[in-house]
């Protein structure tokens, strides 16, 4: 059931059907009837698909008048405009501490170096990009629960066609279980 009434409407209902009833006119009926365009008029996330529900597009630049039909527009204009060449995870794990990393999506491989209370990641695409001019966007994922997990992210320092290096540095001497979901976006 998509919306019968925009608010005007629904006041202008409210105000005919249910005025301030000194002469005793509101009825069970005209009760009902405001109450049912409310129901009508209103989203519900029972009952009704996102997909039916109509808005104003005016001034949106999007083609559709249907949400469902705006969000995958805007989606598909989204991606179009932001080229991700690559994306993937790196399981970091507890920062100062080398060795391999756990890698998915268009990740070959990633080395830990420990540098002091730092770590150096070294990422290897699974296919070598057409070109390096792209910057990572790293956001982090700490899975721990113990104690303080306060670490600093620092920009990448190296990028080629074959991979890019990275540098996260911890505050505590706690022990991390960081994740870092990782997009390579061109520009």
């Amino acid at each position: 059931m998509g919306a019968k009434k925009g608010r005007s409407d629904l006041n202008n209902q409210v105000q005919s059907n249910l005025p301030t009833n000194n002469s005793k006119a509101i009825t069970a009926t005209s009760h009902r009837d405001v109450l049912d365009s409310v129901s009508k008029s209103k989203f519900n996330l029972i009952d009704d698909d996102l997909n039916s529900i109509e808005f104003d597009n005016t001034g949106t630049n999007l083609n559709s008048d249907k949400s469902g039909d705006a969000l995958k527009e805007v989606n598909d204009k989204m991606s179009n405009s932001l080229l991700v060449m690559a994306k993937g995870t790196v399981s970091i794990g507890d920062i100062g501490t080398s060795g391999s990393a756990n890698v998915t999506g268009d990740f070959g491989s990633a080395t830990k170096i420990a540098i002091d209370i730092s770590t150096e990641i070294a990422v290897t695409f699974t296919d070598p990009l057409t070109n390096s001019n792209y910057i990572p966007i790293i956001s982090y994922k700490v899975s721990a629960t113990n104690g303080n997990q306060a670490f600093q992210a620092s920009a990448f320092i190296t990028k080629s066609t074959t991979g890019f290096t990275f540098k996260i540095s911890e505050r505590t001497a706690e022990a991390q279980n960081i994740i870092a979901n990782i997009l390579i976006v061109a520009f």
